[in-house]
């Protein structure tokens, strides 16, 4: 910690200059020795020049402290989108602020066609996956209503997306979780799904540790499709090297199955056993910068979307 504290200290003048010109909170600082901490242990774990993986983080940390975390920036933009926005529930913050989750629902004037679950910030200090979120709803989606109507939860956390951390307000990691209902986010979520039945999940995180993305599947028919997944994410950047996942060992380079062992205490085990045929964990390193890693998400999303409208038109 002390050379977290020092390395912080050592630019946060310069950080100052850098955003906005202001003096930085106290969030900002503890995630500056956080950064500082863990780019230390990360660059031991990897034998990589400290000073190296130092400025790969504090170059993207600069980037996203520049529009900190601001949840009414993410309801205005939902706002924005003119579409039907449900309030899931809320969950209680600091000094009686209170956080709305939001949950929308794409679908034609139909709506026969195969539902599918997209979920983000679970982890509140994964931002990529509510960016990917809020850009998927952002764009045109007509063509994809055709054969698929989406239930939509940009952020699970929202306390931990504000706060930077990946617990809740009370510490509790939400996917450990889903095995109770006594977390108020896992109750809104699980209220929320009701008896809905999935034909596909997605749920979008990302890995403070990893060098580049892998993910996780489940599906009930064994018939998999990580293989495809995998080869179209690779051209948004390279697969996490480490293989240290010893309960899901992966069946392909970067794509592990979801394992038993997990029970139903994730979020995606939870929708595998009682509400969805076929999960996807997408999972893309945090070294990367915002942009590429929601961009993997939304690929890997698409490119599941195109395999299984395939397999449905067959």
């Amino acid at each position: 910690m002390f050379i977290a504290a020092v390395g912080a200290a050592f630019v946060e003048t310069f950080l100052q200059n850098t955003v906005k010109n202001r003096e930085l909170t106290p969030m900002e600082r503890a995630t500056l020795a956080n950064l500082y901490e863990n780019t230390y242990c990360l660059s031991l774990r990897f034998k990589v020049s400290y000073n190296y993986r130092l400025r790969q983080s504090h170059s993207n940390l600069i980037k996203e402290l520049q529009n900190l975390r601001n949840y009414t920036e993410i309801t205005e933009r939902l706002k924005n989108l003119e579409l039907p926005i449900k309030l899931a529930g809320n969950v209680h913050g600091d000094e009686n602020i209170s956080y709305p989750i939001h949950q929308i629902h794409l679908a034609s004037s139909t709506d026969t066609s195969h539902p599918v679950l997209i979920t983000g910030g679970v982890h509140g200090d994964e931002p990529a996956g509510v960016e990917a979120v809020l850009q998927f709803l952002e764009r045109d989606n007509t063509a994809r209503l055709k054969q698929f109507s989406f239930t939509i939860i940009p952020c699970i956390n929202p306390y931990g997306y504000v706060h930077e951390t990946r617990e809740t307000r009370n510490d509790i990691d939400i996917n450990r979780s889903f095995e109770t209902d006594n977390v108020p986010e896992v109750a809104i979520v699980k209220k929320a799904l009701r008896q809905t039945q999935f034909a596909f999940a997605i749920d979008f995180h990302e890995d403070y540790e990893a060098t580049g993305f892998y993910l996780y599947e489940g599906k009930r028919d064994e018939k998999y499709i990580g293989p495809q997944l995998a080869t179209a994410a690779k051209a948004i950047g390279p697969v996490d090297p480490e293989d240290t996942d010893k309960e899901a060992p992966n069946y392909v380079e970067g794509v592990y199955k979801v394992a038993t062992e997990w029970g139903t205490e994730g979020l995606a085990p939870y929708l595998l056993h009682f509400h969805s045929k076929h999960v996807i964990i997408s999972e893309t390193p945090t070294v990367w910068q915002l942009e590429r890693r929601a961009t993997l998400h939304l690929t890997i999303l698409d490119t599941a979307l195109d395999i299984i409208s395939e397999m449905n038109e067959n």
